[in-house]
């Protein structure tokens, strides 16, 4: 990779690759349903340990289940709102 290979991605129109991205998973999910997110997150996690292989550290692992913890508390919050209405 050279300078003007970077500075093209670097310059790259955001807003298109985003929307690219979208339509990417958009049909993912519609082709393989909730398990495409399982396998990619699964090869992402794969590639990382072969990056660094004390990844993730304890404190990773206890700040993302603290987060998981609060997003569940979040969407039992709405359930509740919901269906109390």
């Amino acid at each position: 990779m050279d300078r003007d290979d970077v500075k093209a991605f670097i310059d790259r129109d955001r807003a298109r690759v985003d929307a690219s991205r979208r339509r990417f998973w958009a049909k993912r999910r519609a082709d393989h349903g909730p398990a495409a997110t399982v396998v990619a997150s699964e090869a992402l996690r794969r590639h990382m340990r072969t990056v660094r292989d004390d990844w993730p550290s304890r404190e990773q692992r206890e700040a993302d289940l603290a987060h998981h913890v609060a997003w569940t508390g979040l969407l039992e919050r709405i359930g509740g709102a919901i269906a109390d209405r």
